[in-house]
C-alpha cells in the first residue's frame, strides 16, 4: 500500500492511543499490512505489524472517510520490554506532575491576588448574604460574585471562592484549597475555644450565636486539614468541629469526616439540633439559625463544648471516605468559567435577558446570545463603526455557543427571534401587491429571453441571420426588470455559497441563527472539497469585504456591502467532530478566532417548573426596539455602503479603546496569559468596538458618538468570551482519552453534588453520562486516568458496580 495510506494509518493509531505518538520501543514503525478480511462490499480489515510493540487492527475504510481501531493484544501479558517501556512513562508522568501542579498553584496565586486587589468590599445587602441571613466578615464582591479568600495559616492569599446570587458556587480553579481557610472572626494567642465549619454561611451563624473564631473548611473533605493546622497552632485551644448533619444522604458524609477530623486532632463535635421540627432539606447550623433562632444555635454548640471527649460519638467507620484517598491531581490546565456579566448588558436589553432567562432558566450566557445575535442582525444593516481613521467596519458578530441538548437553547432562540420573524412575515405582506408584480414582470422578461434564444438556436441550426433576434435580446436584457429585495433576515441551514449569492442578489442584511447548528457544520459545503473556500468567504461576510463567486454552471456574482450575523448553538461532541475533520483549516484560517464564544456550565438539575409568565414585558420592549431599527434601516438594491450611518468614537471612548487593545496585546506574548489563543485574542478589541456599537444603537440610535461606558461595557462582555474561548480550545486541544476522562471527572462531581453521595452507579453513566464514556470500552479508559490521579475509582458491591469520587473534589453546598 501507499505511503499516505500507512501514514494515516499509523496517525489512526496515534489518535485512538493505540501506539504512542513518541514510542519508547523499537523504532515504532509499520512493517506489513495484511488484509485479513472483508464485511460488505466496502469494508476491509488489516492487521499493522510494528516494530517491538503490539499488533493494532484496522477495519471499515470507507471511501477515505475514517478508520474503527480496536486492539488485538487485549488479555494477553505484557512482555518485559513493554512492561519497562510503560514503567518508563509513568516515571517520567509523576516527576512531571507535580512539577505542572506547582505551577498551575502559582498563576492560580498571582490571579487570586490580582482579582481580590480589584474586587470592593461586600455589604449585607448581597443577596446570598441577605437570603442567609448573615453579614460580611471580610468579604468582596467581584463581577456580581461574593468572593471568600482561601488563606494558609501565615495569611497567605492562595485561592479565592466565588458565590453568586442564586447560591452556586465555584473554585478558582488550580488554588490550593486542602488546608486553607478563611477566618471568621479573629483568632488570638490565647484564644479558648475555636471552631470549624464547612461552609461561610454555617460559619457567620456560628460566630453570630457564640462569638467564637470560626475557620471555615469550604467543604467536608477539608475539615481534618484545617482542624490539624489549628491544632498546631493553638495546641491549648478547645476545638470544636460543627459537623454538618447529611442524615438523608447515604453515610451521613457531613457527620462521618467532622467526627474523623475531631478524633484526629483531639476536638469535639457539635451537631445542629432540629428537634422534632426539622425543616425538609436542613443539615447544618445556618438552616438552624433560620429556622430556630441564633440562640438554638448556641445551645447546640454549648452541648459540645462542655462533653467530655468520650461522649462524642466518633463511632462512624471512615470507609470510602477521605482518609483513604490521595490528593487529587489535576487533570489539565486550572481554566474554569466565571458567572456570565450580565450585569454589563446595558439597559433595556439587561432587562430582557435577565427577564427571560428567569423563565428558561437556561444558562445566562445561552440567553443572551441569543439576544445579542438578534440585536446584530438588527443593527447591522443599519450602521458601521469607525475606530480610527483607516479602521471603518461592520457591527456584525458571530456567536456561538456551546451546550448540551437539553439546555432549553431553541427556547430562547425562540424568544428572541420572534421579533425578527414578526418583522420579516409583515413586511412580506405589505409588500405582497409589489411582490407579486415583480414576479410577473420577472416571469414574462425570462419567458421573452427564452423565445429569443430558442429562435437564435433554430436559425444557426438553419445557418440564417439572426441580426433582427440579437438586437431584440440585446434590447430586452436593458429592460430587465430590477429585482425587489424582499426582506429574508433568517436562515438556518443554507450553504456558505448559496447564502452569499442570497447576500448578494437579495435582501444583504441576514443572520444565521440556529439552535442546532450541527446542521451547519455538518452541512456539505462545509466538507473537505470545499471548506476552504467557504471558510474564506465566510472570513470576508464577517470583514464586509467584497468578494466575486465565479461560477461555471450558473451566472456569476460580486458580494459586496453585504452583512451577515452567526447566531449558532452547538453540542460540543458536534463541534469537536467537526474540528477533527476539519483538522487546522478552522483555526488556521482565523475563521474560529472571529468567534464570541460561550461554553456555560449546565442549568440542568437545578430547574424547579416555573410556570410561563402572562408577559414579559421587557423582552417585548426590546422586541418593539427591534422592530423599529429595522423599519429605519435603509433599502439598497445598489449594494450602496455609504447608505450606512457611520459611528465614531467619542474621544473618551476612543481613548478607552485604545487601552483594551493595548492591554490584549501585551498578554498575546510568549508569557501572556492569551498566548494559547492568540488567533481569538487579535480579534477581541475589534469586537468590543462592534459590541459597543450595538449597545450604543439600541439605547441611543443610529446618531452621536460611541460613549465610553459602552466601550467598559463591551469589553466586560469580551473579555468573558475570551476566558471562554481559552476553556474550549484548551479542552479540544487535548488528547481525546484525556478530554474524555476530564469531562466524566466534571460530571461525577456535578452528579456527586446533586445526589449528595460519593458513589455513583455504572448504570447511571451509561444512562446520563457524557456522551464519550458511553462505551464501555471509553469508559475504562477515563476511569484509568481518573484512579491514576486520584479523582475517582471503580468499586463493586455485589453484582454492582460503582464509581466513588474523591470526597475532596466535593464542595460545600450550604
Amino acid at each position: 500500500m501507499s505511503a499516505d495510506v500507512f501514514a494515516q494509518f499509523r496517525a489512526a493509531l496515534v489518535a485512538r492511543d493505540i501506539i504512542p505518538p513518541d514510542p519508547l520501543i523499537g523504532d515504532g514503525q509499520i512493517h506489513r499490512c495484511e488484509a485479513v478480511g472483508k464485511r460488505g462490499r466496502h469494508d476491509a480489515a488489516y492487521v499493522l505489524h510494528l516494530d517491538g510493540f503490539p499488533c493494532g487492527g484496522l477495519q471499515n475504510w470507507r471511501d477515505g472517510r475514517g478508520w474503527e481501531l480496536w486492539r488485538l493484544d487485549i488479555g494477553r501479558p505484557l512482555t518485559s520490554v513493554e512492561r519497562e517501556a510503560i514503567e518508563r512513562r509513568n516515571i517520567a508522568a509523576r516527576i512531571q506532575r507535580p512539577e505542572e501542579k506547582a505551577e498551575w498553584q502559582a498563576e492560580a496565586r498571582d490571579r487570586a491576588r490580582r482579582i481580590w486587589g480589584a474586587a470592593r468590599p461586600a455589604s449585607g445587602s448581597h443577596p446570598y448574604l441577605a437570603q442567609k441571613g448573615v453579614l460580611s466578615h471580610a468579604l468582596r464582591v467581584y463581577k456580581g460574585a461574593l468572593v471568600v479568600p482561601l488563606r494558609a495559616g501565615d495569611g497567605t492569599l492562595h485561592s479565592l471562592q466565588f458565590i453568586a446570587r442564586d447560591g452556586s458556587k465555584r473554585f478558582l480553579k488550580g488554588g490550593l484549597v486542602v488546608g486553607m481557610t478563611h477566618l471568621v472572626g479573629t483568632v488570638g494567642e490565647d484564644e479558648a475555644v475555636v471552631c470549624v465549619a464547612e461552609g461561610y454561611a454555617t460559619a457567620a451563624s456560628i460566630h453570630a450565636a457564640t462569638g467564637y473564631p470560626v475557620a471555615v473548611a469550604f467543604n467536608a473533605g477539608n475539615l481534618a486539614a484545617v482542624t490539624r493546622a489549628l491544632r498546631q497552632s493553638h495546641p491549648h485551644a478547645r476545638l470544636i468541629v460543627c459537623a454538618d448533619d447529611d442524615t438523608d444522604t447515604s453515610g451521613n458524609p457531613g457527620l462521618t469526616l467532622a467526627s474523623a477530623a475531631a478524633r484526629e486532632n483531639g476536638a469535639l463535635v457539635a451537631v445542629p439540633n432540629f428537634g422534632a421540627a426539622r425543616p425538609n432539606g436542613a443539615t447544618d447550623f445556618n438552616d438552624l439559625h433560620r429556622a430556630l433562632g441564633l440562640d438554638a444555635v448556641k445551645a447546640s454548640l454549648a452541648i459540645a463544648s462542655t462533653a467530655a471527649d468520650d461522649e462524642v460519638d466518633t463511632s462512624v467507620a471512615l470507609e470510602g471516605t477521605v482518609a483513604d484517598w490521595p490528593e487529587p491531581e489535576p487533570l489539565g490546565e486550572a481554566l474554569e468559567g466565571e458567572p456570565y456579566p450580565d450585569d454589563a448588558l446595558p439597559g433595556i436589553l439587561g432587562d430582557a435577558v435577565r427577564q427571560a432567562q428567569a423563565f428558561v432558566q437556561a444558562p445566562m450566557a445561552l440567553v443572551a446570545c441569543s439576544a445579542l445575535a438578534v440585536l446584530s442582525v438588527a443593527v447591522q444593516g443599519l450602521v458601521d463603526v469607525r475606530r480610527d481613521h483607516h479602521l471603518v467596519g461592520p457591527v456584525s458578530l458571530y456567536l456561538l455557543a456551546l451546550a448540551d441538548s437539553g439546555e432549553r437553547k431553541t427556547t430562547s432562540d425562540t424568544i428572541f427571534g420572534g421579533a425578527l420573524r414578526r418583522w420579516e412575515c409583515e413586511r412580506r405582506k405589505a409588500l405582497a401587491l409589489e411582490i407579486a408584480e415583480s414576479e410577473a414582470a420577472m416571469a414574462a422578461y425570462e419567458a421573452k429571453r427564452a423565445g429569443l434564444l430558442d429562435a437564435i438556436k433554430l436559425k444557426r441550426r438553419r445557418e440564417k441571420a439572426t441580426h433582427s433576434e440579437e438586437a431584440a435580446l440585446a434590447a430586452l436584457v436593458m429592460e430587465a426588470p430590477a429585482p425587489l429585495p424582499v426582506p429574508r433576515l433568517l436562515y438556518a441551514d443554507a450553504t456558505p455559497e448559496a447564502l452569499a449569492h442570497s447576500l448578494a442578489t437579495g435582501w444583504s442584511s441576514a443572520g444565521v441563527l440556529s439552535a442546532e447548528a450541527g446542521a451547519v457544520f455538518g452541512a456539505h459545503g462545509m466538507g473537505q472539497d470545499t471548506l476552504l473556500r467557504n471558510l474564506a468567504l465566510l472570513n470576508v461576510l464577517w470583514d464586509g469585504g467584497e468578494m466575486a463567486i465565479d461560477r461555471r454552471t450558473r451566472p456569476s456574482f460580486v458580494m459586496r456591502g453585504c452583512r451577515l450575523t452567526f447566531g449558532l448553538m452547538v453540542q460540543p461532541d458536534a463541534l469537536r467532530i467537526f474540528l477533527e475533520r476539519a483538522g487546522t483549516l478552522p483555526r488556521g484560517t482565523g475563521f474560529i478566532a472571529r468567534f464570541l464564544i460561550a461554553w456555560p456550565q449546565s442549568t440542568q438539575g437545578t430547574r424547579a417548573f416555573r410556570p410561563a409568565p402572562i408577559a414579559m414585558p421587557a423582552v417585548e420592549r426590546f422586541g418593539e426596539q427591534i422592530c423599529a431599527l429595522l423599519d429605519s434601516t435603509p433599502e439598497s438594491n445598489e449594494r450602496d455602503e455609504s447608505v450606512r450611518t457611520m459611528l465614531d468614537l467619542s474621544p473618551a471612548a476612543r481613548t478607552k479603546w485604545i487601552a483594551v487593545h493595548d492591554a490584549i496585546e501585551r498578554e498575546l506574548g510568549r508569557d501572556g496569559r492569551l498566548r494559547a489563543v492568540r488567533d481569538v485574542a487579535s480579534k477581541a478589541a475589534e469586537n468590543v468596538v462592534r459590541l459597543a456599537a450595538l449597545f450604543h444603537v439600541l439605547e441611543h440610535g443610529a446618531a452621536g458618538t460611541v460613549d465610553e461606558q459602552s466601550i467598559i461595557a463591551a469589553e466586560r462582555i469580551v473579555g468573558w468570551h475570551l476566558l471562554e474561548a481559552r476553556r474550549l480550545l484548551a479542552e479540544l486541544d487535548v488528547p481525546p482519552t484525556l478530554a474524555a476522562a476530564t469531562r466524566l471527572d466534571a460530571w461525577l462531581v456535578a452528579e456527586a453534588r446533586i445526589t449528595r453521595a460519593i458513589r455513583v452507579p455504572i448504570s447511571r453513566i451509561y444512562q446520563f453520562g457524557p456522551r464519550c464514556v458511553r462505551d464501555s470500552r471509553d469508559l475504562r479508559a477515563a476511569l484509568a486516568t481518573l484512579n491514576e490521579r486520584g479523582r475517582a475509582r471503580l468499586e463493586v458491591d455485589g453484582r454492582r458496580r460503582y464509581v466513588v469520587v474523591n470526597p475532596t473534589l466535593l464542595m460545600d453546598d450550604s
